[in-house]
């Protein structure tokens, strides 16, 4: 249901030109869209958090037998764990756009319509960035870098005695 963008309501990406909603039935559309995708793109966060740190936490919380058996082989589930970080940091990033592109027909509508100027100041047809975008990458950023960093460690600390 909510996989795909009414065509009518698409962008010219050869002029970089909104289309405009035609109907208030279309803004309903475009609005649902982009709470779902919104929702969804939290709901990935959370999702990956949650995997990379069980993947991450298990030479921890195992006991000296598996790690003395897994010797080289207990870094590969922090490795899982940072593979995690960048498939899903790809994923988000086009959902991100896709949630950009819903925002922006949403927006220009409500400026159409209503007056509403959501960036005073800004020239038409300037791209914006919104701070969620930014705020999501410096997240999956710091992910990937505390990834990167419990795998270092462990390399350090524990491989060398398994």
């Amino acid at each position: 249901m909510y996989l795909s963008i009414k065509p009518n309501i698409m962008s010219d990406h050869s002029t970089c030109k909104i289309t405009p909603i035609k109907s208030l039935a279309d803004a309903q559309f475009i609005w649902d869209e982009y709470k779902y995708r919104h929702e969804h793109i939290w709901k990935l966060i959370f999702q990956i958090t949650t995997a990379v740190i069980a993947v991450s936490i298990v030479p921890y919380i195992s006991n000296e037998n598996i790690i003395k058996t897994l010797g080289w082989f207990i870094i590969s589930l922090p490795c899982v764990g940072a593979i995690l970080v960048v498939f899903g940091w790809l994923r988000l990033s086009k959902e991100m756009y896709a949630m950009g592109e819903l925002k922006k027909r949403h927006r220009a509508y409500h400026e159409l319509n209503y007056g509403i100027n959501y960036y005073p100041g800004r020239k038409k047809n300037t791209k914006h960035k919104s701070s969620f975008f930014l705020h999501v990458q410096i997240y999956l950023g710091s992910l990937l870098v505390l990834s990167i960093l419990n795998i270092i460690i462990i390399l350090w600390l524990w491989v060398p005695h398994a």
